[in-house]
């Protein structure tokens, strides 16, 4: 029985690691974005000068 939990909870911890590896960002992915957001309309506010002017 204590073999079968431990095995659970390495199985758990190496999800949770292959999770963090596929939030990241690779060359790839940001070009798959770019590409589905090309032709969209886009906004976008850039603050001029400081705040201290």
């Amino acid at each position: 029985m204590g073999r079968k939990s431990r095995y659970q909870g390495y199985m758990e911890a190496l999800k949770k690691m292959g999770e963090k590896k596929a939030k990241g960002s690779t060359p790839k992915s940001i070009l798959a974005k770019l590409k589905e957001l090309k032709g969209q309309n886009a906004v976008l506010t850039v603050p001029v000068g400081g705040t201290n002017e």
